[in-house]
């Protein structure tokens, strides 16, 4: 990824050869310019912060750790989950982190101090996938049986919502906290009213299950990506794919706009991250590695 006039993104990854270690690479050649080493597992999800300057994982060995983007040091060790960390995500504002566990537990930790706020933990099923609103104040959360949560954390209320015919594995709220968007493993994507909990759109069309998931901040449009190696933009009013990116040889594991949304960024299981160009639908630059990639990665406009 060349010209220093183009957006820059922050990429990590968890590659195969090293499943205990966070790797952030260079954009423009792919190689390694820091390890974030730690874990006594392997790393199963990854969040960036908002601004780049930290990063959050959980790991098979139950813990949830911050780090320094900077100086690659561990800044917080978060206890308390008791089984594998499957899922993780930051506030806008960086002061909260959520996580999610195979104990069926959610968590939310103060970001500053590594305490524990709050536990929720009447979960019937492992928790798949998490997000945070905007203003920090609600946690959406997916399930391995394909229930959606959403925890009102002043309120202490939870609205269970039947989203999915199986696990639920990607969760995104909108900029204004109206919308929410979920993906599957059957194969669906599915546009939520938040105050409601009312579906709005099943979106179809992918021919695997669902990756990753964004909302564009005009509340109009979504991104998805999957397994079946494409990347989908869909108007949410009309419920129309209104464009395919097609290049990726393999899974597409996750996306992210950019600041100005023009542009999207996919990272890869065919050792590439591809920057699209939304409105033509064009690739316009690939970063190639040669290394394989786990699954947990994540990527950041900085």
């Amino acid at each position: 990824m060349a010209q220093s006039t183009d957006p820059k993104y922050m990429v990590a990854v968890v590659l195969t050869e090293d499943r205990h270690a966070i790797c952030l690479l260079d954009e423009n050649t792919g190689k390694i310019t820091k390890r974030l080493e730690g874990h006594r597992d392997n790393v199963t999800a990854i969040a960036i912060s908002f601004d780049g300057s930290r990063i959050i994982s959980g790991s098979i060995d139950g813990t949830v750790r911050v780090w320094n983007t900077n100086t690659a040091a561990c800044e917080l060790i978060l206890l308390g989950h008791e089984l594998v960390v499957t899922s993780v995500a930051i506030s806008r504002d960086g002061k909260r982190i959520v996580s999610g566990s195979m104990d069926k537990t959610i968590r939310v930790w103060n970001s500053a101090t590594g305490a524990y706020e709050k536990t929720f933990d009447r979960n019937l099923h492992w928790v798949s996938a998490v997000a945070i609103s905007s203003d920090g104040n609600q946690v959406l959360y997916g399930l391995g049986n394909g229930e959606m949560q959403i925890w009102n954390m002043i309120t202490d209320q939870c609205q269970i919502v039947r989203a999915h015919s199986d696990c639920i594995t990607a969760l995104a709220m909108s900029h204004d906290d109206k919308w929410i968007v979920s993906g599957s493993y059957d194969d669906t994507v599915r546009v939520w009213n938040s105050t409601t909990g009312v579906c709005e759109r099943v979106l179809e069309g992918h021919k695997m299950f669902i990756n990753s998931v964004a909302i564009l901040s005009n509340g109009r449009h979504t991104v998805s990506s999957s397994i079946d190696r494409t990347i989908r933009v869909w108007n949410i009013v009309t419920g129309v794919c209104e464009k395919t990116l097609e290049g990726h040889s393999r899974a597409v594991t996750v996306l992210t706009l950019s600041r100005d949304e023009k542009r999207l960024v996919a990272v890869s299981y065919d050792k590439s991250v591809k920057e699209w160009d939304l409105e033509s639908g064009s690739c316009v630059r690939t970063l190639e590695w040669r290394m394989d990639c786990a699954k947990a990665a994540a990527i950041m406009p900085i």
